[in-house]
């Protein structure tokens, strides 16, 4: 997340970002990318964009949509660690 970490946000808001605030950032990122990526800014083009949109970087991971336009990603929950969003750790239990 370049030149984004929860600092920034803390200092803008005045609180730390809870797990609410990575996502609409990410759901925010998401869209920007389309809209970057789409020829006109209507609704087909947009939707092209979205559609056709393949492993884009997010703090959550790597981001795509489906034939279906069902979002395909690794679910995680977002945490502050050092200042900056990261992933709360996977134990594996046996």
């Amino acid at each position: 997340m370049k030149g984004h970490n929860s600092q920034n946000y803390a200092q803008s808001f005045g609180i730390i970002p809870d797990d609410g605030a990575a996502r609409g950032y990410t759901s925010t990122s998401v869209l920007i990318e389309a809209l970057r990526q789409a020829p006109a800014y209507d609704f087909d083009s947009i939707k092209e964009s979205l559609s056709g949109m393949e492993d884009f970087s997010t703090i959550f991971g790597s981001f795509s949509f489906n034939n279906d336009g069902d979002a395909m990603y690794n679910p995680v929950v977002a945490v502050v660690k050092d200042n900056n969003f990261s992933a709360w750790p996977i134990v594996n239990k046996q």
